[in-house]
């Protein structure tokens, strides 16, 4: 119970947006459950722990949050990519404004100085 209360975790974690805890509480399911399949197809008893109907049922448990992870990783990759050339796009535009008004600063000096010397 304790690794399949793991995979519980990783989809928390994915929802807290930890993906690297994720990824580790996943893993680890994933690898128990390997274990634990390939326990049951060797074991010559009928173990109601090892019950292949649960088996498959948290495979796809498992299965399905690893797709959870994977979709919301993209998201927030996506997010964060837009936010970064935001980020870019106004840092070029408050630099072209700076220009500009610059630009302006000079132009008005130099109007004040033609008209101080006339």
């Amino acid at each position: 119970k304790q690794w399949y209360q793991r995979r519980v975790r990783g989809q928390y974690y994915v929802t807290m947006n930890n993906y690297v805890s994720a990824r580790h509480t996943l893993a680890c399911a994933s690898s128990v459950l390997s274990n634990v399949q390939e326990s049951s197809e060797n074991s010559q008893y009928s173990d109601e722990s090892y019950d292949n109907e649960k088996i498959l049922k948290t495979r796809a448990d498992i299965e399905r949050c690893w797709i959870k992870f994977c979709v919301n990783l993209l998201k927030d990759s996506v997010a964060d990519l837009e936010a970064s050339d935001l980020s870019d796009k106004v840092s070029k535009i408050t630099e072209m404004k700076n220009t500009f008004e610059d630009e302006e600063d000079k132009e008005e000096e130099m109007k004040k100085a033609v008209e101080e010397a006339a």
